[in-house]
């Protein structure tokens, strides 16, 4: 079946996302790769984000700058989170003072953490003495923790996007939630296809249901049965990777009532 194609997502205007959408995008990835990287299951949790800025820990710390989308973000891992991801990954404790190897282990450790699938190239740069001192950026604690040991915790931070700075509510210092970074399961609705009840009946895993023409080309995006928010085509993108994806071209936008 033949789809249209269009450029990838952004490749026209240049949008960068807002800071709390950049965090939790990291903050899933962590969540995805953590078993892997540390080679054993992990419990990982996520606040939502929210407006702080670097605090320098007592005993050190470590920087990475994090390549996402448009964005430069941060991540810092204390002394202590060092000590509890080496542990999960050498199975025990490591030495007092972190050895050299010791710390090339953390370094690949949080490379596996931050690996963007399809991106062979590394999203990760360990900066030694410049560190995100801006209190007006936004942060979110991943937090580590395996079956058995010490969890690490990872910050990060975020600069506030275009987006974050001319939005009120993003700004406002009573602490109302960013509406903008709020999720909505979307669904997709093709045109109505004619079948009959034989047909049905002789459905089968891997039975091939064809389309009537034009179907593609009218499709209505929703939030729920009863709410339109858009019509658009169906079709296929590029992602970030360069890799097919399926996609939508928005042709109209509902208002007022309708959305």
């Amino acid at each position: 079946m033949r789809r249209p194609s269009w450029p990838r997502s952004g490749s026209r205007v240049r949008n960068t996302p807002s800071a709390p959408i950049v965090l939790e995008e990291l903050s899933r990835r962590v969540a995805d790769n953590a078993p892997g990287a540390l080679h054993r299951r992990m419990d990982v949790a996520y606040a939502q984000a929210e407006r702080g800025g670097y605090a320098p820990s007592p005993l050190g710390d470590r920087a990475w700058r994090v390549a996402q989308a448009e964005t430069i973000a941060w991540c810092i891992v204390d002394f202590e989170s060092q000590a509890a991801l080496l542990e999960a990954v050498l199975g025990g404790p490591g030495a007092v003072r972190p050895t050299s190897i010791e710390r090339a282990i953390v370094a690949e450790t949080m490379e596996r953490l931050f690996l963007r699938a399809g991106s062979p190239e590394s999203q990760l740069a360990e900066c030694e003495r410049e560190r995100p001192l801006h209190e007006q950026w936004w942060r979110c604690n991943v937090d580590l923790t395996p079956r058995s040991g010490r969890s690490a915790t990872l910050q990060l931070f975020a600069p506030p996007a275009p987006a974050d700075r001319s939005n009120p509510v993003a700004d406002n210092a009573d602490g109302v939630p960013d509406l903008q970074a709020v999720p909505i399961m979307l669904s997709v609705e093709v045109a109505p296809v004619a079948v009959t009840l034989a047909d049905i009946l002789g459905w089968r895993p891997g039975t091939i249901v064809p389309l009537p023409r034009g179907s593609l080309g009218a499709v209505n995006i929703c939030a729920n049965p009863d709410v339109r928010l858009a019509r658009g085509r169906a079709g296929a993108a590029s992602d970030e990777a360069g890799c097919a994806v399926r996609a939508l071209e928005i042709a109209a936008v509902q208002c007022g009532d309708a959305a």
